[in-house]
């Protein structure tokens, strides 16, 4: 969620105020295995109501101005991620204590 939550309200500037704004973004995540390996695949829909807009009210002496646009088009962001072999994080532990001892022999 985006704008004016959490009892926010219209942000004051020197000539007026922006209007609040608001948004709603949906995401979808499915896991599975395929073999032995671990893979994702997930969809993103931004502004999945169409809602996200920007409203600038501002006023002077001699003029007053509504701007109205519309942000950022939806779109719609597909991922998949395969995660194939199994990381083996004792080999860096093996080498940091190689480099440990061979600091302390020199020392002696």
């Amino acid at each position: 969620m985006g704008g004016g939550m959490w009892g926010g309200g219209p942000i004051s500037t020197t000539q007026g105020y922006i209007d609040e704004n608001y948004y709603v973004d949906l995401g979808l995540r499915k896991e599975f295995k395929i073999k032995n390996n671990t893979a994702t695949i997930s969809v993103n829909w931004s502004d999945f109501l169409r809602t996200r807009q920007n409203i600038v009210f501002s006023e002077a002496e001699g003029f007053d101005q509504i701007s109205w646009r519309r942000r950022d088009p939806q779109f719609v962001r597909v991922n998949f991620n395969l995660r194939f072999g199994k990381m083996d994080v004792s080999i860096f532990k093996r080498k940091n204590n190689r480099m440990e001892m061979g600091e302390e022999m020199q020392m002696q």
